[in-house]
């Protein structure tokens, strides 16, 4: 289990007058668990359609609470390098 900790902040602008009170003004922190089970994974090879080899990833989720998607990572030169671009 992985633990998101997400901070919020608001600020008012205004361009008729100013407000000396600050204390309106707050900033929220909203801490939730990432909670996912992992039912399969698979990683095949397959074509696309320009008959370049690919490997295709599939996964499947019983659940997920709190989850706003997954990264896909591959290692190289020692270092992290994130496959997916969005």
């Amino acid at each position: 289990m992985h633990r998101v900790i997400a901070t919020n902040t608001a600020s008012v602008i205004s361009d008729q007058m100013t407000s000396p009170n600050t204390s309106n003004q707050t900033e929220t922190t909203i801490t939730a668990d990432t909670s996912i089970k992992l039912e399969s994974f698979v990683a095949q090879m397959g074509k696309d359609k320009t008959g370049a080899d690919r490997v295709v990833l599939l996964w499947k989720t019983g659940s997920e609470v709190h989850n706003l998607g997954f990264n896909v990572y591959r290692e190289q030169a020692g270092e992290r390098v994130r496959l997916n671009l969005r």
